[in-house]
């Protein structure tokens, strides 16, 4: 795929965790290896393969949110 067509976008998304880990699974569907998703959505490669592998052993159930531990974050308003 040329580069030319890629964009690259902020990792930082508020409740789009569902759509970043999509558009990972996406890239790499279309042969985008994890150290170049990780670089155009400007986060560690890790994180893109540990998101593929949950697509690759959960299928669909892959995109519900997981428990966290801690105290939930907080977002600024306004």
């Amino acid at each position: 795929m040329p580069r030319d067509h890629l964009v690259r976008v902020p990792f930082v998304v508020e409740d789009g965790w569902a759509v970043v880990g999509t558009v990972m699974v996406l890239l790499s569907l279309h042969g985008l290896p994890p150290s170049q998703i990780a670089e155009l959505l400007d986060c560690h490669p890790a994180t893109v393969r540990r998101w593929i592998s949950r697509f690759n052993d959960e299928g669909p159930a892959w995109l519900a949110d997981r428990p966290r531990s801690g105290q939930p974050g907080w977002a600024a308003v306004g």
